[in-house]
């Protein structure tokens, strides 16, 4: 995407953006389409699309953020290397992905919750041309999706993140990021996205702590979460729950 109307030969950073806002525009109207089912009709005949771009951005976003090797001094890139590769494009771009992550993991997360073929074949990395018939998915999987790390990665940093400052479940204006994370987790530790993935030790560990943490301390809202993510824990992995034995 490099023009808009009459702008015209947009910079790599500013296509970017504007690729990012209007993802986050389809993403606000894909969860609002939850309680207004009218604006299902509305994203409906871009759906496929949608769910792989939303994916690959919460992909591109834990890419640009975890990223170590960027340097803000760095001017060597040339004019044609990857924004999210330099410094600068980190620098203006990062900002920039924080403000739109949520509401786009929001939509993926309502996506999920519907058990769309599309979604898992999203998750899998596998491209769906407009008319093509979707893979059949695996529902009962042993190893987790291609961006299975990426997506559970973000919602549980953030949901660690407001575990510490209670704060962060108080959003003025549209839905809590954190609360946004709890709700993507409830169906990300489902077997069709995680496989067996969150069963290992340290992983589960980690899981129970935050959820214990939240369900002590946490608001209401969070609680409810908790309780929900536990009981997609036990439904989709009944059978493996049930060897592990205390000791």
């Amino acid at each position: 995407m490099d023009a808009i109307g009459d702008l015209k030969n947009l910079s790599t950073n500013a296509a970017i953006m504007l690729k990012v806002s209007i993802l986050t525009a389809w993403a606000r109207l894909q969860a609002a389409s939850v309680h207004q089912s009218y604006l299902r009709d509305v994203v409906g005949p871009q759906r496929a699309a949608l769910i792989q771009f939303w994916v690959t951005s919460l992909r591109d976003y834990a890419r640009i953020q975890t990223d170590q090797e960027t340097s803000a001094g760095s001017s060597a890139m040339g004019a044609n290397a990857d924004p999210m590769a330099s410094g600068l494009g980190k620098e203006v771009l990062l900002p920039y992905y924080e403000l739109a992550w949520a509401p786009i993991l929001e939509a993926v997360g309502t996506v999920m919750e519907t058990s769309d073929p599309l979604v898992i074949a999203a998750m899998d990395g596998t491209e769906i041309v407009a008319g093509a018939a979707v893979p059949e998915p695996v529902l009962h999987r042993s190893e987790p999706t291609t961006f299975f790390w990426v997506l559970y990665g973000l919602a549980f940093e953030a949901a660690a993140t407001a575990a510490g400052d209670l704060s962060s479940f108080h959003s003025e204006s549209g839905t809590a990021s954190p609360i946004v994370a709890l709700s993507a987790l409830t169906q990300l530790v489902d077997r069709r996205f995680s496989g067996n993935a969150v069963l290992d030790g340290p992983i589960f560990n980690e899981l129970l702590t935050l959820l214990y943490r939240l369900a002590m301390v946490g608001p209401p809202s969070a609680q409810a979460f908790c309780a929900r993510i536990v009981a997609s824990l036990v439904k989709s992995h009944a059978s493996e729950l049930a060897k592990i034995t205390p000791g």
